[in-house]
């Protein structure tokens, strides 16, 4: 028997081996493929009020409009990312903060897809969030102040964005003509 033990052993770890290889991986190339909506790069499918809006594509465009550098973007769906502005990240869908690291320069832009029902609430942060950013800059600063002043917000079911540049109205206009290019 002493001799049959390691045999019956083996066979055991074999057929537990054997089963974990063959394990479907639906589940796991789901969850890629949700990383792959969710992180901006192909969201492009309309969400639950039929609106289509590629948010990295947005991005991209309105940073070639400004003096970013890529690589800095924050991702919104991090906690810490998200209470800088005030925001509860269990209320954003996606979202994104582009910002110049020159601090001689107040260029932002914020875009955010807000879970259903939440785009109020955040458009509220944003607005306060945009208040207390303005109220760092003083007179002295008047540059700053006056691109802080042209700040923005628009919104479009249930995404907003926010922005902070002189080209706001080319920035604002490139997020308006991503909903009519889609439809």
């Amino acid at each position: 028997m002493k001799k049959y033990f390691p045999i019956v052993l083996s066979c055991i770890c074999a057929a537990a081996i054997m089963t974990g290889c063959g394990k479907d991986n639906t589940t796991d190339n789901t969850a890629n493929n949700n990383n792959a909506t969710n992180n901006g790069t192909e969201n492009t499918a309309p969400d639950t009020t039929g609106t289509r809006f590629d948010m990295r594509g947005f991005m991209t465009e309105a940073v070639e409009m400004e003096p970013f550098e890529k690589g800095d973007t924050l991702d919104l769906t991090q906690e810490e990312n998200a209470k800088l502005l005030g925001i509860d990240p269990a209320d954003i869908e996606e979202g994104y903060v582009e910002r110049t690291s020159d601090t001689a320069r107040a260029d932002e832009i914020i875009v955010i897809k807000a879970k259903e029902g939440k785009a109020d609430i955040i458009k509220a942060a944003l607005q306060k969030y945009g208040e207390e950013r303005h109220n760092t800059f003083t007179e002295d600063m008047k540059d700053l102040l006056d691109i802080s002043n042209k700040r923005e917000i628009v919104s479009h079911d249930n995404y907003i964005v926010m922005i902070t540049s002189p080209k706001v109205t080319e920035i604002k206009t490139a997020f308006e003509n991503k909903f009519t290019e889609n439809k």
